[in-house]
């Protein structure tokens, strides 16, 4: 099914984008679904890869929730309730899922290899 396939596609781009960040530089990971497989569990896989920093966010207007630490049989770190969690009855909107990640300054320029960049769903 997608919910299972797109994860891993998921992965990959949000490591894509975040290797694609000037030290200091930052970037949105953002979707429009509220499944915590493509949201929370993907900028957790993030975070464990890389030295990537979750910053706070918010949105003046809109009623926004933290991301959730456990889901299911998973558990994601603490720093994930800084993501921020947009829900229909909150808002009278469709759902989203957003993520404000820095690279931090003073983070190496090494690129990872083609192995080191597969996710191991895509191998």
């Amino acid at each position: 099914t997608a919910i299972e396939r797109f994860p891993a596609i998921q992965r990959r781009l949000i490591l894509a984008g975040y290797l694609a960040l000037r030290p200091g530089g930052v970037m949105v990971y953002s979707t429009c679904t509220i499944a915590p497989e493509e949201n929370e569990a993907v900028v957790a896989s993030l975070l464990a890869r890389t030295d990537a920093e979750l910053c706070a966010l918010e949105l003046p207007g809109l009623k926004m929730r933290p991301g959730l630490t456990d889901w299911e049989d998973e558990t994601f770190p603490e720093v994930v309730t800084r993501c921020r969690r947009i829900l229909p009855q909150d808002n009278d909107t469709e759902p989203f899922f957003l993520a404000l990640i820095r690279r931090p300054i003073g983070n190496s320029e090494r690129r990872m290899t083609n192995a080191e960049f597969k996710t191991p769903e895509s191998r």
